[in-house]
């Protein structure tokens, strides 16, 4: 909690963004074991696809009409709607990510059905790691929206 003391404007922007997945039990640290476990997985799929550049994993862990937003430092936001869009951006950054390893920092449920993760993402060029958060709320045991927002760049 003493984070969002600090960050209440984090705190604003997850109601303002979840306020039908919000209640007063996700601001009492309700945590949800099956739904970490799953965002556990879904970030071990990407982080292992991104290796490969196979990307059929993705169709497990993503709900067919999902949608990814991302957040970048340049202060640009793109939203991909559906599964197939999805795989297409991540097979187009692929060949300039595979090198890098993603590691889960932190993770909590705000509620049954959303999860916060904080990634770093290291190694290829990168001297320090870049690092990001992501909010994904999980439906009928998929991925049906995930809000990536890179809050460092790393450093080259």
């Amino acid at each position: 909690m003493p984070l969002l003391r600090r960050f209440p404007l984090t705190l604003a922007l997850l109601v303002s963004m979840y306020p039908a997945s919000l209640s007063a039990s996700a601001l009492t640290h309700t945590t949800s074991e099956s739904t970490t476990a799953l965002v556990a997985s879904f970030i071990n799929t990407i982080g292992s696809d991104m290796k490969s550049g196979n990307f059929s994993n993705l169709a497990g862990v993503y709900a067919p009409n999902a949608t990814l937003t991302l957040s970048t430092l340049k202060g640009l936001t793109r939203t991909i709607q559906g599964l197939s869009s999805i795989m297409r951006f991540y097979k187009a950054i692929q060949p300039y990510v595979h090198t890098l390893k993603w590691t889960q920092k932190g993770m909590r449920a705000l509620s049954p059905t959303v999860v916060i993760s904080y990634i770093d993402i290291g190694g290829g060029q990168l001297t320090a790691t870049a690092r990001s958060v992501h909010v994904i709320v999980i439906q009928s045991g998929k991925v049906a929206s995930h809000d990536w927002i890179d809050f460092y760049p790393g450093k080259k």
